[in-house]
């Protein structure tokens, strides 16, 4: 992955932009992407900050609080197939913005690994078994002596 571009250069587009000069002639005098030159404008726009926003590899540094992680526990208790993207839209309702690698990082610290939710849902999936099940049929061992019918 290339590295980005140093904030003096952000700084020299913006000067540039804020100077008069045309966005093209930008473009052309640094010799970047219009689209590069767009996204510095508009983010100076909107933060009036000329240098590079910090990013997260994981949506906002933040923990979910202990509400919502108890909830998170009874959602997955209740359904283990529930996947990381419908915890994510549940916590949005919740104005809660977490990217669903974070989402799953936070399940795996609560403990639920994939194989643990694999086996919940194997245990959940299976049969219950009641005293008929284990009752064996009430037949003698030779049924065919026993009803008179004789043996070959």
């Amino acid at each position: 992955m290339p590295l980005p571009y140093p904030n003096s250069l952000r700084h020299r587009i913006v000067n540039a932009l804020e100077a008069g000069e045309h966005f093209h002639d930008v473009v052309k005098r640094f010799r970047v992407g219009p689209a590069y030159v767009y996204r510095v404008r508009a983010q100076y726009r909107k933060t009036g900050s000329k240098d590079r926003r910090p990013q997260s590899h994981h949506g906002p540094l933040g923990s979910v609080a202990e509400p919502l992680k108890k909830k998170i526990v009874a959602i997955l208790q209740k359904r283990p197939q529930t996947t990381s993207q419908e915890i994510q839209s549940m916590l949005q309702r919740h104005n809660v913005m977490l990217s669903r690698s974070r989402v799953t990082q936070i399940m795996v610290s609560l403990g639920f690994t994939r194989a643990k939710r694999k086996a919940m849902l194997a245990a959940a999936n299976r049969k219950p078994r009641g005293k008929k099940a284990f009752r064996k049929k009430a037949y003698p061992r030779d049924r065919g002596k026993a009803q008179g019918l004789g043996t070959r």
